[in-house]
């Protein structure tokens, strides 16, 4: 590994604190002025602040505050009521709910609680947002550990909830198998057969809940994976990542509390494929890191992947306690460990990660974020490539696109074309992806867009060679 691969380009100080908690960091473009936004939330004791940062060039400069003096965690973002406007997703620890911060308009940012559950909320597991659940993307709020029929000491099952208009939401189902205790889930199309996927751990086992109908409106079990069997602990983190390896399979990533002593903790950390199509996983994958020695206080991890290096090929990311590491992911189940950053103080205990491409360079930033133990210091550290940072980019090749993306409109349909593997992926124009596509071989390929709202979209072709851009304005007739 090289410890000068990537370097340090900004540091964001947060504030001290006595009892902080962060969490992971969201990129959206809140105020849809073209700048894509990265959103901090931290907690003391008693008060939350949500910041947003937008980076001008050379810095990330907080571009408006919001503060309450209750305890809450922001868990997503998205248009959950489709009325155009952004909501953060937040669970109040202090009120035991679920609450919604909407923006005023779409040129601003969010100021003011527009909803909130009555139900008590014993046990908000996992809370979290999608618009993979339904085929015309649709923001989607979901989670497990259900309301009525938790405690504090024991949840069942999982969640999706509904609009029912003018910022009002409720429980649309929920699902409570035989067995209890939710730890991690993520929603996607795991086989690829066009049916939403909801992967959710519970009580030793990995289960894959799928959509029996096209609105997604009831799920059923399709099989179960015992974690349990496999893995050294229960997870505690779950992420599908979109064939990170190129093989036409999806991975789901985990990490767990792998191994305890005395003196030692570390976080193991996997990636497993279904190899036969019938959920018969095998683990492809795993490596850990030590994140608690000497009696050192410690918590959290995460795991996620971007193109960090300007391949046009995502890479694997992953953190734990004070310390990120970043793999190169060369195909065939083979990964490669390429750059580790350990914090050299007391800072970034409870940590998370998150990658993209702030300064539209071609290369992901890595967003290193957390919080601090002996001097209570909370803050975010932004990594990047040293070849994008040193201005020494490789030379790239003409362009693999035979000719320009073609916009047929008419038909409805995005016609490209590649003399090389491609990926077309499509952006809304808060810089959410909302489809990506992937030509194994060279040729014409057809995206449908039939879906797509109305609204600017931007579609990007990636191909091993170059990366091409162009702006779509959709107006369905």
């Amino acid at each position: 590994m090289l410890a000068d691969r990537f370097v340090n380009i900004d540091y964001i100080y947060d504030g001290v604190s006595g009892d902080q908690r962060v969490n992971s960091p969201k990129c959206v473009d809140v105020n849809n002025n073209g700048i894509v936004d990265l959103i901090l939330s931290y907690s003391d004791f008693d008060s939350t602040s949500i910041r947003f940062y937008e980076f001008d060039g050379d810095s990330f400069v907080m571009m408006h505050q919001f503060k309450d003096t209750g305890t809450l965690a922001l868990n997503g973002i998205g248009d959950f009521d489709t009325d155009g406007l952004y909501e953060m997703l937040i669970y109040f620890t202090s009120h035991k709910a679920i609450a919604t911060l909407e923006q005023p308009d779409s040129f601003s940012y969010p100021n003011g609680i527009t909803w909130m559950s009555d139900t008590i909320w014993q046990c908000a597991v996992f809370l979290g947002s999608s618009n993979k659940f339904k085929s015309d993307s649709t923001d989607i709020i979901y989670g497990n550990g259900n309301p009525f029929i938790s405690t504090p000491a024991l949840f069942k099952g999982w969640y999706y909830m509904t609009c029912t208009g003018d910022d009002q939401y409720e429980l649309l189902n929920t699902y409570v198998p035989d067995t209890v205790g939710p730890n991690a889930m993520d929603v996607g199309d795991i086989d690829n057969d066009g049916a939403c996927d909801v992967m959710i751990v519970m009580h030793g086992n990995l289960l894959d809940f799928e959509a029996q109908d096209t609105l997604a409106d009831s799920f059923a079990i399709k099989w179960r994976w015992s974690t349990q069997d496999n893995l050294a602990a229960a997870p505690y983190g779950l992420l599908i990542y979109p064939d990170i390896d190129q093989d036409s399979k999806q991975e789901i990533g985990f990490y767990n509390l792998k191994h305890v002593t005395s003196s030692e903790h570390y976080y193991g950390y996997y990636l497993v494929e279904d190899t036969t199509g019938t959920g018969k996983m095998k683990i492809i994958w795993e490596d850990s890191i030590l994140v608690g020695y000497d009696n050192m206080f410690v918590f959290s991890s995460n795991i996620t992947y971007g193109d960090i290096d300007g391949d046009s090929l995502d890479e694997l990311v992953i953190c734990g306690g004070r310390t990120v590491r970043a793999y190169d992911v060369l195909g065939n189940d083979s990964i490669v460990a390429i750059w580790e950053w350990t914090c050299p103080t007391y800072d970034l205990i409870s940590s998370h990660v998150t990658c993209h491409d702030f300064n539209l360079n071609g290369y992901d930033e890595i967003i290193f974020s957390g919080t601090g133990d002996d001097f209570f210091e909370y803050g975010t550290y932004i990594f990047e490539d040293s070849t994008a940072v040193n201005g020494i980019q490789e030379r790239r090749e003409p362009c693999a696109v035979s000719h320009e993306l073609k916009m047929q409109m008419q038909s409805q349909y995005i016609i490209w074309n590649t003399t090389d593997k491609g990926i077309l992926t499509i952006y809304d124009i808060s810089g959410r992806e909302v489809i990506k596509e992937e030509s194994k071989k060279p040729g014409e390929h057809k995206t449908d867009i039939r879906h797509l709202k109305n609204g600017i979209y931007f579609i990007q072709l990636k191909t091993r060679k170059n990366i091409q851009t162009q702006k779509m304005v959709r107006i369905n007739s």
